[in-house]
């Protein structure tokens, strides 16, 4: 059992986003209704292209699921993306949870 298992209250759609070969966005869903902790804080992450940026929100998720760059979360109709990640372990080195950072 996850550390953060009783703390995740807020339900969340996860949705991939991609080009097709017109260039266009193409969104797909890849998680529905997911239990998460959602934690609105400012905070400065170091996103995939090594720039630092501003993350106004934190998801906590179960190490189940699996979370990439190009991820979309929607929570109530707005929208926020993926701008970095990072993999929480336990005190047995077991992964606990993944930590996502969202703008």
């Amino acid at each position: 059992m996850s550390l953060i298992s009783g703390f995740l209250d807020t339900l969340v759609d996860v949705y991939s986003i991609t080009r097709d070969k017109y260039t266009d966005s193409v969104k797909t869903i890849i998680y529905s209704s997911i239990k998460v902790r959602w934690v609105e804080k400012v905070s400065r992450v170091l996103s995939a292209n090594a720039e630092i940026k501003l993350s106004s929100v934190s998801v906590w998720m179960l190490p189940e699921y699996t979370i990439s760059q190009n991820y979309e979360f929607v929570k109530s109709g707005k929208t926020y993306k993926v701008l970095s990640y990072e993999t929480r372990k336990n005190l047995n080195g077991v992964e606990d949870h993944i930590k996502v950072f969202l703008a």
